[in-house]
């Protein structure tokens, strides 16, 4: 990320309300070099600080990301049922959505826990969750397992007791990248599952007020972009606190955030390792699926 700091300055010296003319001026020169040193040296001082803001930022791996998701409508049977949100996630392919998806312009990294790895931060890559005496991997690529899972929540094969295939709603937002994201995990979940995929496809502003208002029954996609990733936030915002009607609360996890982003304010290290217990918490809940995150 390249930055720098253009220094302006139109000096226009007034004297009376009238521009000072050359004469006045050329019989001060020594308060004109005073002023001219003086706007130099400051245009050097900072643009010397923004050389050394962009060196360390491109230093750091937390320059920029965008991490991309699906939120989950808990509320809504049979996504109620955490068997089936980790069914879902276990059955996605993320390493095969970030090489579809990949551009020249972005670096992509499948999205294996939700906080991609910048300074002082390691992403989880294995959340083991024991289920009827059998530990399973919920952040892993498992189909088998993921099938195993989903019949548990009730759906064989991707079948209810109804005797009708699980069909979920997907709500979107219009636009290139999206609708493709939604062919190849339709696919995956078809493939791996057994179950369907309907695509709500909503122009941005309404896609926005559906996703906060929770009107969709399934998932829907979601993401945030950070201009140096911060766990707090992403957190935060991942678990539905900005919107009208949350998909998820959950009061212990919002006070082990809170407890979180106090202790990271004087310790940055402790703070990470607070942030990743509730990363972990968050996953082990499965409010959300991750899927990428990329960046330039």
């Amino acid at each position: 990320m390249a930055v720098s700091i253009v220094v302006r300055i139109d000096c226009r010296f007034v004297q009376h309300g009238r521009p000072w003319d050359e004469q006045y001026m050329g019989h001060n020169k020594k308060l004109t070099l005073a002023i001219i040193s003086t706007v130099l040296l400051i245009s050097a001082y900072l643009n010397n600080r923004a050389a050394s803001f962009a060196s360390q930022t491109r230093s750091e791996s937390s320059s920029f990301f965008e991490t991309i998701y699906f939120v989950v409508n808990t509320t809504s049977p049979p996504f109620d049922n955490v068997l089936v949100r980790y069914a879902l996630a276990m059955a996605t392919d993320r390493p095969a959505i970030t090489n579809a998806l990949r551009e020249e312009k972005f670096m992509y990294y499948p999205g294996i826990g939700l906080v991609p790895a910048y300074a002082g931060y390691e992403t989880i890559r294995r959340l083991d969750v024991v289920i009827d005496g059998k530990t399973y991997d919920v952040l892993s690529y498992d189909p088998k397992a993921a099938r195993e899972l989903l019949a548990k929540g009730g759906f064989p094969e991707g079948v209810g007791k109804n005797k009708k295939k699980l069909v979920i709603e997907v709500l979107i937002y219009a636009g290139t990248d999206t609708q493709k994201l939604i062919g190849i995990v339709g696919q995956q979940w078809q493939q791996n599952l057994g179950i369907d995929i309907v695509a709500l496809n909503r122009k941005w502003h309404d896609y926005l007020a559906e996703k906060s208002e929770r009107n969709f029954k399934g998932v829907a996609v979601d993401g945030k972009a950070l201009l140096l990733a911060d766990a707090s936030n992403l957190l935060s915002f991942a678990s539905g606190e900005v919107e009208k009607k949350p998909c998820w609360d959950d009061q212990k996890f919002h006070q082990m955030l809170r407890d979180a982003s106090k202790v990271a304010s004087s310790d940055a290290t402790l703070g990470n390792s607070m942030f990743r217990e509730c990363e972990a918490y968050l996953l082990r809940s499965m409010p959300v699926i991750p899927l990428y995150s990329r960046q330039p």
